[in-house]
């Protein structure tokens, strides 16, 4: 109902010849561009674009060129933290919010959780063994001054169906119980509702 749209029409006639639409992390949004890859394909998923949809392969097969490294992704380099796994798992949680048929990108969840299965194998959250697995798993301590957080859209998105069911559930707790909220959505605990007055 939503796909034959104009708004639909008008997100997909701004998407390049490679399959991506300007800067790819919404953070990272050049002024000049009305939107980045990952706001298109936020718009188009909740529109009910899928991966049966042309825009979307093209966009799946753009972000595994970038994955795999046959191209870049256009944003500026983040110093806080190492990059390559940053831009891998965001780039993975997107495949995946699209297709869970992609080995590269099942790759990068299965990494992660395993970090995250270690981090919560006692049932709690564990940072020393969250550390020490992130250190083994990418072959090096965590680089750029910042360890990053799973409380994260990325890592939530990337996660699904790759976890068994009592690890999820504890990383839930953790995340719901999170001074931080769920960083890239909101920023305030998750159990405490926003005031509307």
């Amino acid at each position: 109902m939503h796909k034959d749209t104009k708004w639909a029409h008008q997100i997909i006639s701004m998407q390049d010849e490679e399959g991506k639409w300007g800067s790819f992390h919404s953070l990272a949004a050049d002024s000049r561009l009305p939107l980045t890859t990952e706001q298109a394909l936020r718009r188009l998923e909740i529109l009910g674009y899928t991966i049966e949809d042309d825009c979307i392969q093209r966009a799946v097969a753009y972000m595994s060129d970038c994955l795999s490294g046959q191209k870049q992704i256009p944003d500026p380099r983040e110093k806080l933290h190492d990059w390559g796994v940053f831009t891998s798992m965001m780039l993975a949680a997107w495949i995946r919010r699209f297709t869970k048929d992609h080995a590269a990108a099942n790759a990068v969840a299965a990494k992660w959780a395993k970090i995250i299965g270690a981090a919560f194998a006692a049932g709690e959250y564990d940072h020393l063994a969250y550390t020490s697995a992130y250190a083994e798993i990418f072959s090096m301590r965590p680089r750029g001054g910042r360890l990053m957080d799973f409380s994260q859209f990325y890592l939530v998105s990337l996660l699904a169906d790759a976890l068994d069911s009592q690890t999820e559930a504890a990383m839930v707790r953790h995340i719901l119980h999170s001074p931080g909220g769920i960083y890239y959505i909101y920023e305030k605990p998750l159990l405490d509702l926003p005031d509307f007055r």
